[in-house]
């Protein structure tokens, strides 16, 4: 939970000097009235549960499911209840955490903090043109269609639940890349925690002297990373260019070393600021896959071309 692990505490710390009474009903039935009125008196202390998860910057999957879960429930009460306020309050939350996931998704949160802008996009109601929610509130107005609303409800969380489960999967992924790389937890300090891992694999690295060295590059959302293997069998890196200054040159000089004539077709050039220099693939299969990743990947971390 990281950082909003304190104020978490703080609340239910809060709570449990509270002593709330329960009736013991048994088998008897509860009337809709009744949990209507327990509902109403208690649903605040889950809304900010839910606030304190959506607010912290670095959630784990497994809590952001079980606030899911709980919004689903909460949200499908005041439907069932008829309670506008508490109705609107919690599909807000929602379409928070659907704004959080969808910014991590396109990796927008590399240039800005999809928490903190999510509740600007709250509070100004932005989600309510989207298709989803006037769908919802429109079938949430009329009790002819409660159950189909909270069916929608149902289907938006269902969806949630798989982008969260990809992220997951995205994580567990770039760690495995991660203990390959020697002090490979680095890549994760900072704003760099929404980085994820699109590929790895050997290329030869021409030198300025002309030597050729095979290294072993890794490409990420955000960066392109290249190491040799050290004796222990890890990997030590040697650069880190940063994809929002990387350029490729596909084309290849009129003037090559002789030593690359039979190369020359498998080469292209990384250009960047810190370090410009030629690769060759091994074949022209890995050619094309590296320069169609790198191309793609810094089109979505930059908006521009490679």
């Amino acid at each position: 939970w990281g950082g909003g692990l304190t104020p978490a505490q703080e609340l239910l710390r809060g709570l449990a000097v509270h002593e709330h009474p329960f009736l013991v009903l048994g088998n008897a039935e509860l009337p809709a009235e009744l949990v209507k009125i327990a509902f109403h008196a208690t649903w605040h202390h889950f809304h900010s549960i839910i606030n304190t998860i959506l607010d912290s910057p670095q959630t784990d999957s497994s809590i952001r499911l079980a606030c899911l879960n709980v919004l689903r429930y909460s949200i499908g009460c005041s439907i069932f209840l008829d309670l506008e306020i508490e109705r609107e309050a919690f599909i807000a939350q929602l379409a928070r955490l659907k704004y959080i996931m969808n910014k991590e998704k396109t990796n927008e949160s590399q240039f800005m903090d999809p928490v903190q802008t999510s509740k600007k996009y709250a509070m100004e109601g932005r989600y309510k043109h989207d298709s989803w929610y006037v769908k919802l509130d429109a079938a949430s107005k009329s009790s002819e269609t409660t159950m189909d609303a909270i069916e929608q409800v149902y289907h938006l969380a269902k969806k949630i639940r798989a982008t969260i489960h990809a992220d997951s999967r995205t994580t567990k992924s770039l760690n495995k890349i991660l203990c390959k790389i020697r002090n490979g937890q680095v890549l994760l300090s900072g704003d760099d925690t929404m980085r994820a891992f699109i590929c790895e694999g050997d290329l030869v690295k021409r030198c300025r002297t002309g030597k050729d060295v095979t290294y072993r590059f890794f490409l990420f959302t955000d960066r392109l990373v290249y190491a040799h293997q050290s004796t222990k069998g890890d990997y030590k890196v040697h650069a880190e260019l940063p994809l929002d200054v990387v350029k490729l040159v596909v084309n290849f000089p009129h003037v090559v070393p002789r030593k690359a004539v039979t190369s020359t077709a498998l080469m292209f050039q990384i250009v960047h600021p810190k370090k410009s220099f030629w690769v060759i693939a091994p074949d022209f299969d890995s050619k094309k896959k590296w320069i169609d990743d790198i191309s793609t990947a810094i089109k979505k971390f930059t908006g521009r071309e490679a």
